[in-house]
């Protein structure tokens, strides 16, 4: 499409021709990961605002890499300097929701005026705790935590995890060369997995 949004659809425009130009950015990118031998969902373009892909089970967390030290990350951890270069990628999940809820479990209200959507999640032992991503997590404990189980059904959850964080830095890395070479950088990004 040629819209445009931020803030989670609160600002919205229309570019001229975006959709072609996403389309063929999309295509590049993910043909490069799948020769580069990671595993993706891509299987070829189709037209200049269409491509083909499996359907897939979403996994309902957005895992996130970080080189740079920017933005959210700096409210959660505001001892780290904004602009504070990661020599080793840091890689962060949280849980897809959807109006405050997920799988039953409505989200308290925040008393701090931001959404608890997508909040940001720690695996300790075998539950979820999941916090506030707004406001620095020193400062908090968990809103609320699940059993691991919830969230993978199939009771390998910390083995799924592990794997998407390794898939996450592998293909952040890939991209990440690959912009170098065109003298861009990548501060960081956010990408979701689903199984087939």
């Amino acid at each position: 499409k040629d819209d445009i949004t931020a803030g989670d659809g609160a600002m919205h425009d229309v570019i001229k021709d975006k959709a072609e130009l996403s389309t063929t950015t999309t295509c590049n990118v993910f043909s490069l990961l799948r020769q580069c031998g990671l595993p993706v969902a891509f299987e070829r373009q189709l037209g200049p605002t269409e491509f083909l892909a499996s359907r897939l089970e979403m996994i309902p967390l957005e895992v996130v890499a970080r080189r740079v030290g920017t933005g959210s990350y700096c409210v959660r951890n505001p001892h780290v300097p904004e602009g504070t270069v990661f020599p080793h990628l840091i890689t962060e999940f949280y849980l897809k929701t959807h109006d405050c809820e997920f799988d039953g479990h409505k989200f308290p209200e925040s008393s701090h005026g931001m959404s608890y959507d997508d909040p940001y999640l720690e695996i300790v032992g075998d539950e979820v705790c999941l916090y506030n991503a707004h406001i620095p997590l020193a400062t908090q404990k968990p809103f609320l935590t699940l059993p691991l189980i919830d969230i993978f059904p199939q009771g390998n959850g910390k083995e799924v995890m592990a794997e998407l964080s390794a898939l996450n830095t592998h293909a952040f890395l890939v991209i990440e060369k690959a912009l170098k070479m065109l003298g861009y950088d990548a501060p960081d990004w956010k990408i979701e997995f689903g199984l087939d």
